[in-house]
Order: structure tokens, then sequence, then C-alpha cells
């Protein structure tokens, strides 16, 4: 069953709405966005349609505003002009450009998301234990944030994104300080969860990636 719910924000522009219908599984038509009352528009006019099981990179210039559309895909802020639609229900993962280290481990950090996503603690401590064991970061997991190096705590963010499975991926330059071994396996990972229905959307400067991704 589909249930509808808008919400609106009003600002110095014009409303946002997003409601919530049984297409795409996000559908952005019409996005505008900048920051201050007087910016310059970091997007303008963006349409993009996310279905189930699709592979799709963003790609653009440092400043073109690559990071700015995954938070409006997201959810992770609100567009200035024009309209976000969401599946009902729809559950999304999403690892931020930057992650600031909270003042706990990497286990306690996961352990949150896990609950977050509904997770028993049986479950999230299973899923964990996995996704860690194949990014090469299970010996880790008692280390404080703020101790792990770049391409560790990007191992971390990378995980728990991906707890719970959610339906939809939005990842901000994910293979970011990552090894080669550590890269293929997030991405190959990534490829099993899109085989299984979820949608990944994704940056990233690696040439290569541009071959793998269905849609650019």
């Amino acid at each position: 069953m589909w249930r509808t719910c808008r919400t609106h924000y009003r600002g110095a522009l014009e409303g946002f709405e997003t409601e919530m219908v049984a297409t795409a599984l996000v559908e952005l038509r019409g996005i505008r966005k900048r920051y201050g009352w007087a910016g310059p528009w970091v997007l303008c006019g963006i349409d993009l349609s996310v279905d189930a099981g699709a592979i799709v990179e963003v790609a653009g210039a440092n400043g073109a505003g690559k990071s700015t559309l995954l938070r409006v895909l997201a959810g992770a802020t609100l567009p200035c002009v024009g309209r976000r639609t969401v599946l009902s229900a729809l559950t999304i993962g999403y690892v931020p450009e930057r992650l600031t280290p909270p003042p706990f481990s990497a286990a306690d950090y996961l352990r949150h998301h896990a609950r977050f996503r509904g997770l028993d603690r049986a479950d999230g401590e299973r899923d964990v234990a996995g996704l860690a064991e194949r990014l090469r970061f299970a010996s880790l997991l008692g280390e404080r944030m703020a101790a792990l190096s770049k391409g560790s705590r990007q191992k971390v963010a990378a995980i728990q994104a991906l707890l719970g499975r959610p339906r939809m991926l939005v990842l901000d330059e994910p293979f970011a300080s990552l090894d080669a071994e550590a890269g293929d396996t997030l991405w190959a990972v990534l490829g099993e969860r899109a085989r299984d229905g979820a949608a990944v959307v994704f940056s990233d400067h690696r040439e290569h990636s541009w071959r793998q991704a269905d849609r650019h």
C-alpha cells in the first residue's frame, strides 16, 4: 500500500515539496540550490530519476555541485526550488563527503547505526562483522574513530551506509583514500546490492568507474 506524504519548505525563493509515489525510488524535478540568500546557484534545473537496481555515477570537476546533488538526493539537505519525489518507506544509506570522527570506537559507532536501522543486536553484530571482514577492517573495530586513518574512516562510513541493506545507496566519493583492494571489494559489494534491486548513486574521480556504472 502506498502512502502519500507532503512536506513544504518555504524560503526566500519558492516551495519545496516531497511526495511519495509508486514510481522511481527517487525522482528530482527542477531542482535548484544555493547557500545563503544571495549566493551563487550550485544546482540549476536538475532533473534525475533513479530506478531500483540502477548504478549511477555523478561526475564533474571539483566545485561542480556533485556533493550538493547527492545531499539533495539522499534527503540530507533541502533544495531551494524543485520537487523531490520518494518511494514510500524508502531506506537510504548515505556516505557523506567527509566523516567527522565521533568520540568513540568504530564498533560503537556502527552499533549505533545498526540500531538506528532497526536491526536487533545479533543482526547488527553479524552485519558489522561480515562487512568489516570483507573490507579487511575487522581488526580495527575496537579503535577510536579519531585514531583511524582517513582510509579506515572511509571503510567505517561505507559499512554504516550498507547496514540493514537499504534500498538506495548514495555515496559521495566512497573510494577516496581506499587502497586498490578495498576499493575493488567495495565496488563488488555495491554491484551485489544493485543485483539484489538496490539503487546505487555515487561520485568518483576514477576513470575506470565510467566503464562500470550504468549511467553517468
